[in-house]
């Protein structure tokens, strides 16, 4: 206040107290005068809107930062606290300019464009708002402006700007999908080996240096970005800057078919890549490789089980039920696509030793005395899928009754039966044939006589028969010498005969034809004995080669005592295997 106006000011006041001091004694001691009234004024004021006050400056929440940023499809949210002298409730606006107009009673409008604005907000309390991140938003940082606006109806009033402070203020920042453009593989491969999925794929953002992109090969067609493959995962890949590659070591056994693969690729922030390749199947395929027959669990078993020698039963026929039993590996699996058997067919080849694998692995060197090839009469056991990469499986098959034997004092003593096989799976692919197991056959001793009789005719006592013949016949798989033996002749007509007999000792045999009743041999006595035990004759009756027996003669005349009575006699004559000399075979 200037000088000169305190003065006049101060001269008045002095005055006035003057006067009203000798005004009071003058009414106080002289005149009789009433006291003044009470009075009252008028009070106002007028209370004006002011503005929110930040109470919280504003912030990001979560923060949206170079290292944090929001990815494309998510919401980046903005929070702040402010306080209405006023009371009245308030909107937090966040621009993308500085500039603000604010509304009465509605929302403010941001000049430039909002990020967004919230709703009515009680003074004091926390307002929120959010942005859902476009994929039209191309820049990787946007800067943002915020203000508080009242509620009034009237004119009402923002606050200052403020962009926040720190990390978790302006700008916010935004993180870009990959982008993915295509994928390939290097399958067919084998079971146990690699199969790599290479890709063209890239990341658009170069804020924090160039943000690395994972692969994922999913078996099934569903993907989380945050947790990766829903169903199988086959394969992942490292962090790479650009074109990622995975590989997946394939397991043994896999089944021979294509499998999907499909794949997606992430940023480090979880972020799906775009693209025409994102979630696409690159199939992958699985080669068929030949299975393997596993040598050292061939066995060759005789029909009964017994693992030490072949027993052959049937004479001038075929023995069966002789088994091979042997594993079989695929890598494929046991199983096949469908529910089928991997292992298509299986060829069996038995054979004597002295044979051997190159003598008896072809249909045309067949020969039922030692070679039986390409037996195709298996049986598979059970495969319980596609995860079992075995299989056990057996043959079973026939010999003929002349097959070599093996055993002591036969010409191939030093030989055994072996076995080879091949396995063949459904798609033509088959193993070598590889051999395993060796058995003993042994050595099976069986006549028969082509004849059922030896009719001497009618004979004079004292003369000798007419020369009669019988035929031995190798019904087994040796060559074969004989014994003999035979019983006395009774008279089958007691009205002539009564009770008289033939003694078999008057029978005669002999190996040459035309040879006198009982002419001495250098080696036999060769009639009958009349004792139980049957006399030997060297027949040499050579072993079977076909299914045809072989066979050979002897030759029978009969001499009948001179006083024996007429009549007709019958008996019986005895005819034993025995296995010859093997050099007369």
């Amino acid at each position: 206040m200037p000088e000169k106006v305190k003065k006049n000011l101060f001269s008045a006041i002095a005055g006035g107290l003057l006067v009203f001091l000798l005004l009071t004694i003058v009414l106080n001691g002289k005149w009789n005068v009433q006291k003044a009234k009470a009075d009252t004024v008028t009070t106002t004021v007028t209370v004006v809107n002011s503005a929110p006050q930040w109470t919280v400056y504003p912030f990001e929440d979560p923060v949206s930062a170079t290292t944090t940023p929001t990815n494309v499809g998510a919401y980046v949210t903005f929070k702040a606290v402010a306080t209405d002298a006023n009371a009245d409730d308030y909107f937090l606006a966040v621009c993308k300019s500085d500039r603000v107009t604010p509304n009465a009673g509605a929302p403010p409008t941001c000049n430039d464009g909002a990020w967004c604005v919230s709703a009515t907000t009680t003074s004091g309390t926390t307002s929120t708002c959010s942005y859902l991140v476009q994929e039209t938003d191309t820049s990787e940082t946007y800067e943002w402006y915020a203000f508080v606006c009242d509620a009034f109806e009237g004119q009402p009033l923002c606050s200052s700007v403020s962009q926040g402070e720190g990390a978790s203020g302006s700008p916010f920042v935004v993180n870009h999908r990959p982008n993915f453009t295509s994928v390939s593989n290097d399958s067919p491969k084998n079971p146990g080996q690699t199969v790599t999925w290479t890709t063209v794929a890239s990341d658009p953002d170069t804020l924090r240096g160039g943000d690395n992109i994972k692969l994922f090969v999913c078996s099934t067609n569903e993907f989380n970005p945050s947790t990766g493959c829903v169903g199988e995962t086959l394969a992942t890949s490292t962090f790479a800057t650009s074109n990622p590659s995975a590989s997946y070591n394939i397991p043994i056994p896999k089944p021979d078919k294509t499998y999907d693969g499909y794949v997606f690729i992430i940023d480090e922030f979880n972020l799906a890549a775009t693209g025409t390749a994102q979630g696409s199947n690159s199939p992958w395929t699985v080669n068929n490789v030949p299975p393997t027959v596993v040598t050292s669990t061939i066995t060759i078993y005789n029909w009964d089980g017994a693992t030490d020698r072949l027993i052959l039963t049937t004479e001038a026929g075929t023995t069966t039920g002789f088994k091979i039993r042997y594993q079989i590996i695929d890598n494929n699996s046991c199983w096949a696509e469908g529910g089928g058997s991997e292992i298509s067919n299986i060829l069996a080849y038995v054979y004597r030793s002295g044979i051997g694998q190159a003598g008896c692995d072809s249909a045309g060197e067949a020969n039922n005395n030692n070679c039986y090839p390409e037996i195709t009469n298996f049986e598979l056991d059970s495969c319980s899928g596609p995860e079992q990469g075995y299989i056990w499986a057996t043959t079973t098959f026939t010999l003929w009754y002349h097959a070599d034997p093996t055993v002591t004092s036969t010409p191939w003593e030093s030989d055994v039966w072996k076995a080879s096989i091949k396995a063949i799976d459904d798609d033509g692919a088959s193993s070598d044939l590889v051999e395993g197991g060796e058995i003993e056959l042994d050595a099976f001793l069986a006549l028969a006589i082509e004849e059922s009789a030896i009719n001497y005719g009618s004979v004079i006592p004292g003369e000798p028969s007419e020369e009669q013949t019988t035929t031995i016949k190798a019904t087994g798989n040796t060559g074969l010498d004989q014994d003999l033996g035979g019983n006395p002749m009774l008279c089958s007509q007691p009205g002539n005969c009564g009770n008289s007999t033939i003694s078999v000792d008057r029978q005669y045999w002999y190996l040459t034809s035309g040879t006198e009743w009982g002419a001495p041999t250098s080696t036999y006595q060769n009639f009958l004995s009349a004792s139980t035990t049957p006399v030997y004759c060297q027949l040499e009756c050579p072993k079977s080669t076909s299914t045809t027996p072989a066979s050979k003669p002897t030759y029978w005349k009969i001499k009948v005592e001179t006083e024996q009575a007429r009549g007709l006699y019958t008996g019986l004559n005895y005819f034993f295997a025995r296995m010859s000399t093997s050099s007369a075979w």
